[in-house]
């Protein structure tokens, strides 16, 4: 029987260290992302956090280096979220462009998901949805994944 491999002592000292975090995402299970955060100059200042995938936030951050306030984060195979945050997810007023940069949705977000109030566009910047989302339904069911 093979031994399996353990990741190397250094790659589990360096994710402990307060430059790099694992974030678990409670709605749909354990995701893990390690990033590494370049630290703002002075307090209040932004960040620039770059993921393990490559997607990089710009913007605040609260003492446990969680996005937190207002910033961008842009999606390395996707699009572009800018608005704010609440200890790393999407929470309040934000805007959702596609990797063409055409804004799809402009609304409240609630832990990572469009949920209140919120407008979806369709391709060719046409209202197809205005009114109120729940954890990314719309009013009559309709799941509205453009986002992710």
């Amino acid at each position: 029987m093979e031994k399996k491999k353990s990741p190397s002592k250094s790659y589990n000292d360096k994710i402990k260290t307060p430059m790099y975090r694992m974030v678990t995402k409670k709605t749909y299970g354990a995701k893990k992302y390690y990033y590494s955060v370049l630290p703002a100059s002075k307090k209040g200042d932004e960040v620039e956090i770059t993921m393990k995938t490559g997607s990089k936030y710009i913007g605040q951050v609260n003492d446990k280096n969680e996005r937190n306030g207002f910033g961008k984060y842009y999606v390395y195979h996707g699009g572009t979220y800018e608005g704010y945050w609440l200890n790393g997810y999407k929470h309040g007023q934000g805007k959702f462009y596609n990797k063409e940069g055409r804004l799809v949705y402009d609304g409240l977000w609630e832990c990572g998901e469009p949920h209140g109030q919120g407008i979806i566009y369709d391709k060719n910047n046409k209202v197809v949805y205005n009114g109120f989302l729940n954890k990314g339904k719309t009013k009559n069911g309709k799941l509205w994944t453009d986002y992710k």
